[in-house]
């Protein structure tokens, strides 16, 4: 079964799941799947304020699931299974600095850019930021992200 199929299929548990899994590192395209689920609260039984909520939690459980794998595996593991989701080792140096640089700022940056959120979490646990520095921004970070594309396949779904 196709994963938005699944998602129709099984509801809020599967949004919660697909949201949590896509933090993970693993291919689950969230934006899409954020944008799909907003679809879903205009033309199904999913409840918009309700979807929010459990998106949400979602992406928050793979946010500092992610962090703690940094904090506590680090850079090893990237460089060695980063080229499978195409790190290379200039672009792992390119969001090292950019962590650095902008500390735990970079958590809310992150969850702004595609592609960027899998990683964010991850790099501010292995560079040792504040968590709680840290996850004050993803949070932020995240509602915005969460309601952006939920609130675009909402009105999608509706001008249809």
């Amino acid at each position: 079964m196709h994963s938005l199929e699944t998602i129709s299929h099984y509801g809020y548990i599967a949004c919660y799941v697909a949201l949590a899994l896509g933090l993970f590192g693993l291919p689950v395209p969230d934006e899409i799947v954020l944008t799909f689920i907003g679809t879903l609260t205009a033309t199904s039984s999913f409840s918009y304020t309700s979807v929010l909520f459990i998106t949400f939690g979602g992406v928050l459980t793979g946010a500092l699931f992610t962090y703690g794998i940094g904090r506590w595996i680090g850079a090893p593991f990237l460089q060695r299974f980063g080229h499978w989701i195409g790190l290379n080792e200039q672009r792992l140096a390119t969001i090292d600095k950019w962590s650095k640089s902008y500390g735990s700022k970079m958590a809310f940056i992150g969850f702004l850019i595609p592609g960027m959120r899998h990683l964010i979490c991850y790099f501010a646990g292995m560079n040792k930021l504040s968590l709680k520095k840290s996850a004050g921004y993803a949070i932020s970070g995240a509602i915005v992200s969460t309601v952006l594309y939920i609130t675009i396949g909402h009105y999608i779904a509706r001008s249809m």
